[in-house]
């Protein structure tokens, strides 16, 4: 029996954050209003030195993509 559990977009973006700092990065949140928005999109990983490490993350996949890893 599958079921599929719906999960409000607050509830992913938390579970990103602590699966990024899992990983030794931080996930950020641009703003549409921003300039850089274009460039960095909704969503963006910068690692421990503040140096952007991916641009245009996509909440969904980055998370089972850690999970899968044990991260």
């Amino acid at each position: 029996m599958n079921s599929t559990v719906t999960v409000s977009e607050r509830a992913l973006l938390e579970r990103a954050k602590r699966a990024a700092k899992r990983a030794g990065m931080t996930l950020r949140v641009c703003r549409e209003t921003s300039p850089s928005f274009h460039s960095l999109g909704r969503f963006y990983l910068v690692d421990g030195s503040s140096h952007l490490a991916q641009a245009d993350v996509d909440l969904e996949s980055f998370v089972s993509e850690l999970s899968d890893f044990g991260a």
